[in-house]
């Protein structure tokens, strides 16, 4: 009896969201967003080619709820011109910190440092990296980048 309850109140549901889709009115315009307060790096769509360089052996070996904050350097090019960005990572997470090959990071660049880079207004951005090295997990990787 509790099925055919069910079943009905799905089915009367249904039917009266698609009367409501008939009857919806036209969808407000989405309001204008001021791009021009965003950091540049997320106002560009081209794929941006950078190198990080640091010793990863040791954000490897940062497994603690604390790690510390490494180091590092990011380099891309700019027209042409090569661009160095010093920076500071260290390893974030806690399913992935145990559990993958390398480890998630996040990045803490210096507003001093990244005036005239593509960088400049990011604060402490996420790093979402591959967990492990195979054709599964690359899907994985591509999935998650979709989502953002």
């Amino acid at each position: 009896m509790k099925r055919i309850a069910i079943r009905s109140i799905v089915a009367l549901f249904v039917a009266f969201a698609s009367r409501l889709e008939a009857q919806a009115l036209p969808a407000a315009p989405a309001p204008a967003v001021d791009s021009t307060k965003f950091p540049k790096f997320y106002r560009t769509e081209t794929p941006l080619v950078v190198t990080l360089t640091t010793n990863i052996k040791r954000i490897r070996a940062d497994k603690d709820s604390n790690p510390p904050w490494r180091v590092a350097k990011l380099t891309y090019t700019d027209g042409g011109t090569p661009v160095v960005v010093p920076l500071r990572v260290r390893t974030r997470g806690i399913w992935r910190l145990k559990m993958c090959d390398f480890p998630p990071l996040r990045l803490n660049f210096s507003n001093s440092e990244t005036k005239k880079t593509i960088f400049h207004g990011l604060d402490r951005p996420k790093l979402v990296n591959y967990c492990h090295d195979d054709d599964t997990n690359e899907r994985y990787l591509l999935q998650e980048f979709q989502l953002y």
